[in-house]
């Protein structure tokens, strides 16, 4: 709740020794970062971009959905409380999980290699902005978001993940530009120009930028100041939007054993844990859910996925045959 004119970039978005102290890690980031620099600085100029700019700017985004300090935080809370579920009957067995910024932020990068094919089909444009409110951004700026899943289908509560249907990677590339990746057999933009989706709709700058307010971690970044009050009051009325945690995880224990398989159910007491002779630890990831979207994405009459019929939900097909492959490879 601080508007804080003229702030040093130097300082921001950085922590020392956060990426190991050897410089590695560093070194291999700041070259991407040259090239992503690049790139923007030549899109400002002209945004019509080539297949291979998007696919690099895909990349870039995911990767910066993996390595902010808030997703090394949310990656720590979730394994320690995994880590204080699992050794609750016996502390003394822990042997103690490295949940350091470095070692956390190895496991993140190792994820992201891992499962960034999973996004291959999903369709990559420039959104141009051409009103007279800026993009703004955050310190955890590529947010995914499901309007399908939300709106359709009416879940409210951001538990959703990369390989859901009707999945969404957003990331504000300047004030007048801002990068989409969205599931093309969900949604489609009627209104496209090769590689850019014009935007005269406020309301539109106003839903791109409700997303940066729910996610942001700490700190809300804007090139205009004649903005801040109006940043500040979509932070206020936005307040009771922003998750209070970014995860839960759930204690099932066996119920029974039928026909179709074994059944657990969810229990809420230490003591009906601990009576537990065999459980299953489920993690819920609580995403904000913004109220307004983007309205240059519509979601198609028909919508093309799969139903797996079990937790996973509704998936897009070409995702889940790469799930399933790696699976089973694995």
């Amino acid at each position: 709740m601080r508007n804080i004119p003229n702030a040093s970039i130097k300082g921001q978005c950085a922590k020392d020794y956060f990426y190991g102290r050897d410089g590695v890690l560093e070194a291999a980031f700041s070259e991407i970062e040259g090239k992503y620099g690049a790139l923007v600085k030549r899109l400002n100029s002209n945004p019509q971009a080539s297949e291979n700019d998007l696919i690099n700017l895909k990349f870039f985004s995911y990767l910066q959905y993996s390595r902010t300090e808030f997703a090394v935080k949310r990656q720590q809370a979730v394994m320690l409380g995994m880590e204080q579920l699992i050794y609750e009957r016996d502390p003394s067995q822990n042997p103690g999980l490295d949940t350091s910024d470095e070692a956390i932020i190895l496991l993140s990068l190792k994820m992201f290699a891992e499962t960034y094919e999973y996004l291959s089909d999903l369709k990559t444009y420039i959104i141009k902005n051409n009103t007279d409110r800026d993009f703004i951004t955050s310190d955890d700026p590529a947010i995914f978001w499901n309007k399908f899943l939300a709106q359709r289908m009416g879940m409210k509560n951001g538990n959703f993940g990369i390989n859901n249907a009707g999945v969404v990677l957003t990331m504000p590339l300047s004030p007048r530009y801002l990068l989409i990746s969205y599931d093309s057999e969900v949604y489609h933009a009627p209104k496209k120009d090769h590689s850019v989706i014009p935007t005269n709709k406020i309301t539109d700058i106003d839903a791109l930028n409700l997303l940066q307010v729910l996610n942001a971690n700490e700190n809300l970044y804007f090139q205009n100041w004649d903005q801040s009050d109006h940043i500040e009051e979509i932070y206020k009325k936005s307040i009771s939007l922003r998750p209070a945690a970014r995860h839960e995880l759930h204690y099932a224990v066996k119920d029974s054993v039928g026909e179709l398989g074994e059944r657990y159910k969810v229990v809420h007491t230490e003591e009906e844990r601990l009576q537990a002779n065999e459980a299953l630890i489920a993690l819920e990831t609580k995403r904000p859910t913004p109220t307004t979207f983007f309205s240059g994405l519509q979601i198609r009459t028909k919508p093309q996925f799969l139903d797996t019929k079990s937790g996973a939900g509704l998936v897009r097909k070409k995702a889940h045959a790469l799930y399933r492959t790696s699976r089973h490879e694995a």
